[in-house]
């Protein structure tokens, strides 16, 4: 993800995890069982959400729960679900779980519902312009938000 390692930390160092929702059975690639490497970083940005779609809005809630207690006291962001058309009917009712739960966790959130990107012809995975395009996405907002210079 080409634009959030472009943008520089005002203190300490950005940690980028890409992994994915722990909500989801992904045994130990959840956020929260790999959020232990965050331990040097002053933020930490998890996106995620996409691969919840078949999930409770229970289960969605647990692991974003979880995630934020093993964060601890680092400063965290999370970045909802970008629209692939492969999940897209799917992809709102996920975004209004983890808005609504990082709004009662005072978690600042980062909607990416709405933004048009490339996928590949899966329809779900990004093609690398895609992946460069989130990337300056979230790179922008962490930037409005003042976690970015």
């Amino acid at each position: 993800m080409a634009g959030p390692t472009s943008g520089t930390r005002r203190r300490g160092r950005l940690l980028r995890l890409r992994v994915q929702q722990g909500a989801s059975h992904c045994g130990d690639r959840s956020f929260a069982t790999r959020v232990r490497a965050a331990r040097d970083a002053d933020l930490v940005v998890v996106a995620g959400g996409l691969n919840d779609h078949d999930q409770s809005a229970a289960d969605i809630r647990a692991g974003l729960r979880s995630l934020v207690n093993k964060v601890g006291t680092h400063e965290l962001v999370v970045v909802g679900p970008a629209t692939a058309p492969a999940r897209a009917a799917r992809v709102g009712r996920v975004d209004t779980v983890l808005e609504q739960l990082c709004a009662e966790l005072d978690v600042p959130y980062v909607d990416a519902s709405a933004i048009r990107l490339d996928y590949l012809p899966d329809r779900l995975h990004l093609t690398a312009a895609g992946h460069a395009a989130f990337g300056d996405f979230v790179a922008a907002e962490l930037r409005t938000l003042g976690l970015l210079d």
